[in-house]
């Protein structure tokens, strides 16, 4: 997908109805912006119009764990304004999304429930992992060269007010993702009151992030970084500073070299100094040092001696997965490969079982693809199950003794690109019950879905626990696994050469829970050569 940006004014309403057009609304921190576009046939997006309102809602977030009234009404008011917008311009689909200010709110529920009554418009929270997914889907639609600077290494960091979402790629694959708790603002929210105790608050502020990152420097040194790709608003102040010295000037990059002229500059001095000299406004400035120190330490990680700063934000990832939707385009990137290869490196630092766990995941998918007619779910569910067969005996590496409970807990707080904490809930559910135990009643986890996601949990683990149960002696013994399914049998051939009792009583003892979800027994032929 290609995204266009044309001039606009008020006739431009006027003439985008051969469009479909959409809209984007992002909820964060320090600003609510919106992106009207226009979607052509074949998906094709041109931006129509790109409001932004600053609002610091973060500020009281930080200090006190939730959002006024006085903030409340202003949001509200801000919505219907750009309600009024939208019905301009008859935008046929809105996705409205709030980031980590919503997130971390004590009184998340009034607000939205609040907001609802007031403008009609209903509030997604989205968790850090989707605000990634969107984010890095962004990033490749603005760069062409993405794809290469993947292969060759890069560290993205996306800086904004309330978090830092980061992400790196080597060899095409990505590595890892990780969202720190460490913003612009709420770096200088959190640490205020240590300011007026000191002579070098920059110091300060680098020496907390040093600290709050120190668990990624293995990860960061180990893979040599060629490239680096910065994403949030502050890049754009320091671009403004540097095009003052440039008549022909590229918002799409900046040497390494030119970054330390500017941070040389602006670090260590007063905000005074640096409203007086750049003409920037008060609360730009707050943040921009601390955004600042960010980008220094990350930069320090990498060989890049040019630094990408694509200018998209959340709104354009919105935008994308509108497009892609409407047209049932299948992405080539950030795809559901993307997620399956991020898992498997997260499962890397718990030395788990490669061998044993890749047979299980064929194993599973194969069952899953052939009896569609007993489960009736997508390639979303798909998903679930696959990554629940990957990491199903992570929690290995900690302790043998109810592995299945410490692996459940390994994911359930783990940061899995493109999902949310419902369906990582329900992943984690379903290798939770990939041993003996089955779904209950009992089980608070468990009950605390709603039905539809229990219903999955426990569809997908009875065909986990059955996939799990031929290879109970990591030996793989078995090959050839197929399955013959319909809406009466599921019966499983497979050959071998081998004594395979173990894997036979495992089955049986495993089976139960399918044939209570399915009322079918699954039954086992196995072919001795």
């Amino acid at each position: 997908m290609h995204i266009n940006v044309i001039n606009r004014g008020n006739g431009m309403k006027n003439n985008v109805f051969k469009y479909n057009v959409v809209a984007a609304i992002d909820i964060g921190s320090y600003s609510i912006k919106m992106k009207i576009a226009g979607v052509g046939q074949g998906g094709s997006v041109t931006v129509l119009e790109t409001p932004k309102r600053l609002l610091n809602i973060g500020k009281d977030i930080f200090s006190t764990g939730k959002i006024k009234n006085e903030l409340i009404e202003e949001i509200c008011s801000i919505l219907k304004n750009y309600k009024k917008l939208i019905a301009e311009y008859k935008a046929d689909k809105v996705m409205i999304v709030a980031t980590s200010s919503f997130r971390e709110a004590d009184n998340c529920d009034y607000l939205l429930d609040h907001v609802y009554r007031k403008t009609g418009f209903k509030i997604e929270v989205i968790s850090e992992s989707v605000e990634k997914f969107y984010m890095y889907s962004s990033i490749k639609d603005a760069l062409p060269n993405f794809h290469k600077l993947k292969k060759e290494g890069v560290l993205i960091a996306d800086v904004g007010s309330g978090g830092l979402e980061t992400g790196l790629f080597f060899k095409g694959e990505l590595v890892f993702t990780q969202y720190i708790r460490m913003g612009a603002l709420r770096l200088k929210e959190v640490l205020s009151d240590l300011e007026r105790r000191t002579l070098n608050f920059p110091n300060l502020i680098s020496e907390y992030i040093e600290s709050e990152i120190d668990t990624l420097k293995p990860l960061l040194l180990k893979n040599p970084i060629n490239n680096f790709i910065i994403v949030g608003s502050e890049i754009r102040l320091i671009h403004n500073i540097l095009k003052s010295n440039s008549t022909n000037y590229d918002y799409s990059s900046m040497t390494k070299k030119d970054f330390y002229t500017i941070y040389r500059q602006i670090v260590g001095k007063s905000q005074k100094q640096i409203i007086d000299t750049y003409q920037i406004n008060q609360g730009s400035v707050e943040i921009l040092v601390p955004a600042l120190l960010i980008y220094e330490k990350f930069l320090s990680f990498t060989y890049a001696s040019v630094i990408y700063t694509p200018d998209v934000s959340l709104c354009d990832g919105i935008l994308r997965y509108l497009t892609d939707k409407k047209f049932n385009i299948v992405s080539d990137e950030f795809s559901y490969r993307d997620i399956v290869i991020s898992v498997k490196k997260m499962c890397e630092r718990y030395s788990y079982d490669i061998k044993h766990s890749e047979y299980v995941e064929k194993i599973s998918l194969s069952f899953f693809d052939n009896s569609r007619c007993l489960h009736g779910y997508s390639v979303r569910e798909r998903l679930y199950l696959q990554i629940a067969a990957i990491a199903h005996d992570v929690g290995k590496y900690i302790n043998l003794k109810e592995h299945n409970v410490i692996s459940h807990n390994i994911v359930l707080h783990s940061d899995i690109l493109g999902l949310s904490k419902n369906e990582i809930r329900i992943i984690a559910n379903v290798i939770k019950y990939h041993s003996h135990t089955v779904p209950s009643i009992e089980d608070t986890d468990y009950v605390s879905l709603d039905f539809k996601s229990r219903l999955t949990v426990s569809k997908l683990a009875a065909y986990l626990k059955i996939a799990d149960s031929l290879d109970k002696s990591h030996k793989q013994k078995l090959f050839g696994v197929r399955v013959v399914s319909d809406a009466q049998t599921f019966s499983i051939r497979a050959e071998t050469d081998q004594d395979c009792l173990l894997e036979e009583w495992e089955f049986d003892n495993k089976s139960n829970l399918f044939k209570e979800i399915y009322g079918i027994r699954p039954t086992l032929l196995i072919e001795r050569r």
